[in-house]
Parts: C-alpha cells; sequence; structure tokens
C-alpha cells in the first residue's frame, strides 16, 4: 500500500510513518524542515518538504498514495485554519479520484 502521512517528522507521525514503513508499504511523509529528512530517509521512508499552508508542496505525494494519515499539527494561532485547510484539500483530492 502506498501511504502519505502529514506531519512525519512529529513525535505521533513518526511513529505511525515507521510502523507502515517496517510492514512493508511505500510512505511519504510531509516535513517543514531539511533537518528532519535524514532520519526519515534511513528509515526508508520517501520525505515531502512542504507545509500544511501551501498544499500544492504536498499534493503531487498525496495523488500517488492510497491511504492519508493527517498526524501534522501547528502550534500557533493559525493552527485550526490550517488543520482544516488540510483536511478540506485532501477531502476534496478524494472527490477527484
Amino acid at each position: 500500500m502506498r501511504i502519505f502521512v502529514t506531519g512525519a517528522s512529529g513525535y505521533i507521525g513518526s511513529t505511525v510513518a515507521e510502523a507502515f514503513r517496517r510492514k512493508g508499504h511505500w510512505v511519504a511523509g510531509l516535513i517543514r524542515k531539511e533537518t528532519s529528512k535524514r532520519a526519515l530517509e534511513q528509515r526508508e521512508i520517501r520525505t515531502v518538504l512542504g507545509e500544511m499552508r501551501t498544499p500544492d508542496s504536498f499534493l503531487q505525494f498525496a495523488l500517488e498514495a492510497d491511504v492519508w494519515i493527517h498526524c501534522a499539527a501547528e502550534m500557533s494561532a493559525e493552527w485550526e485554519a490550517l488543520d482544516r485547510q488540510t483536511l478540506t484539500t485532501l477531502l476534496d483530492l478524494s472527490k477527484r479520484s
């Protein structure tokens, strides 16, 4: 299965992404910082450098996936709007598939 995980470098997202990868699935994970890339790639998790606020930064990888798992969280005043935007983006994408 092809899985896309938002927040793949975070506490929950990294555990989720790694668990699916250990089971042999193709996993792509959304990360915000280049410094998170190496640790995930060492676990054979493909990294997608982007942000929830710019859906175009991750749409291509979401389109390639069979499953989307949203674990990202931005701890700012915009957290609710960004979360809603990400979920809406993924739900709209599901209607295209």
